[in-house]
C-alpha cells in the first residue's frame, strides 16, 4: 500500500511539474505579467468607450435630423406654393419693385431679340388663358392679360434691322420686376401732379382717361420716369377717369440726369406708349403671365466717355452702361423716389 501511495504521489508530482513547466514556457518569469494584463484590460475599456460614443452620437444625430425634418414639415404645411407667406412691406422684397432691362443676355445679340422670342414661346403656350383686359376688369383664376410684342417699335425696331443696334439707334426694353401682390397706387385727374414731372407730360396726362373701349396702342405720348443714360428712375403712377384712350398706368419718360447726359441721350421714342398699364397688376403667379413692356428707341445717342457712362464699340444696346435704380414706394400723392442701388 505504501508503495502504491508513493507511486500515486509521484504521478501527482509529475503532473504538477508538467503544469509548472508549461506555465514557465508561456511566462518565463513563472508568473502572469501584471502589466500585460492591465494593458489588455485598458484596450478592452477603450474599445468599449469608442463603441459607446459611436452609439451615442449616432442616436443623437438621428434624433436631431428627425427633429429638424419634423419642424421643416410643420413649417411647409403653413406655406402656399402659389404665393409667398409674407408680402409687400412684410416680405423680404418689400413694396419696392425694380425697373430693369431684361433679359440680361450673355450672347452677342440684342436683348430685344431674346425677349421677343421668349414672349412668342410663352404666348403660344399660354393659349386659352389670355383674355381681353380693360380698367376695372377682374380676372378669374388662370386668366392673364395679353401684351402684343409686335408693337414694341417702329420699322427701326425690327429683327431685320437688328433693332437699330448696327446703326447706333438702339431699342431698349424696360419692365417692372414681378413682386407678388403689388398694386400700383394711382393719381386721379384732379390730383396735384408732382413738380418734378415735365410740363409736356402733365399736359398729356390731363388728356388721358379710362374707358373699356380704349385702344391700348394708340399713338399717345404720356408718362414720366426720370431716366438718364445712368438711368436714375423715378416713377409716377396716374389714374385718369375720363372716357378716352388710356388706362391707369405706371407712366415713364426718359431724360438725362445732368445737362450733359441729356445732350448725349438725344431724342427718345416710346413704344407702344410710355407707360405700363395698371391692370397687369397685381402679379399672382398665374401661368402664362406676361409682364407689360416698354421699348425705348434712342434716335440719336452720342458717343460719350465720362465717369457715369462707358462706350462699347458696335454694341450700343447698353453702350451707356445702363445703371438702373430701385424704386422706393411712397404714399399716394408722392413720387416713387429712386433708391441708390443698381439692378
Amino acid at each position: 500500500m505504501a508503495e502504491m501511495k508513493m507511486r500515486e504521489l509521484s504521478s501527482d508530482q509529475k503532473a504538477a511539474r508538467y503544469r509548472k513547466k508549461e506555465k514557465e514556457e508561456l511566462d518565463p518569469s513563472g508568473r502572469m505579467d501584471s502589466e500585460r494584463e492591465a494593458l489588455l484590460t485598458e484596450k478592452k475599456l477603450k474599445r468599449r468607450r469608442i463603441f459607446e460614443r459611436i452609439l451615442f452620437y449616432s442616436v443623437f444625430y438621428a434624433c436631431l435630423v428627425a427633429f429638424f425634418a419634423i419642424m421643416m414639415l410643420i413649417h411647409h404645411q403653413t406655406l402656399d406654393e402659389n404665393k409667398p407667406k409674407y408680402q409687400n412691406i412684410y416680405g423680404a422684397i418689400g413694396n419696392t419693385p425694380g425697373l430693369g432691362v431684361r433679359p440680361k443676355s450673355d450672347v452677342n445679340e440684342s436683348a430685344l431679340i431674346h425677349i421677343k422670342q421668349e414672349y412668342e414661346q410663352l404666348t403660344q403656350s399660354s393659349g386659352g388663358s389670355i383674355v381681353q383686359c380693360y380698367p376695372g376688369k377682374v380676372l378669374r383664376p388662370g386668366e392673364v392679360c395679353p401684351f402684343d410684342i409686335r408693337l414694341l417699335g417702329t420699322s427701326m425696331c425690327t429683327k431685320e434691322n437688328r433693332f437699330g443696334y448696327d446703326r447706333g439707334n438702339p431699342c431698349i426694353i424696360l419692365k417692372i420686376n414681378k413682386v407678388y401682390g403689388w398694386i400700383p397706387e394711382t393719381y386721379g385727374p384732379e390730383d396735384n401732379l408732382p413738380d418734378e414731372m415735365p410740363e409736356f407730360l402733365k399736359r398729356e396726362v390731363r388728356k388721358t382717361s379710362v374707358s373699356r373701349e380704349f385702344s391700348l396702342y394708340s399713338n399717345v405720348r404720356t408718362g414720366f420716369v426720370a431716366l438718364s443714360l445712368s438711368l436714375g428712375v423715378t416713377i409716377f403712377i396716374l389714374e385718369l377717369k375720363d372716357e378716352n384712350r388710356r388706362p391707369p398706368s405706371v407712366w415713364l419718360s426718359c431724360e438725362g440726369i445732368t445737362s450733359a447726359d441729356r445732350e448725349y441721350l438725344g431724342a427718345v421714342e416710346y413704344f407702344p406708349y410710355p407707360g405700363f398699364p395698371a391692370y397687369f397688376f397685381p402679379y399672382t403667379k398665374t401661368p402664362g403671365y406676361l409682364s407689360p413692356l416698354v421699348a425705348l428707341h434712342l434716335k440719336d445717342p452720342k458717343p460719350v466717355t465720362s465717369s457715369s457712362v462707358t462706350k462699347k464699340p458696335k454694341n450700343p444696346e447698353l453702350a451707356a452702361r445702363v445703371k438702373l435704380m430701385k424704386l422706393k414706394q411712397s404714399s399716394k400723392g408722392d413720387p416713387l423716389i429712386p433708391a441708390d442701388e443698381r439692378v
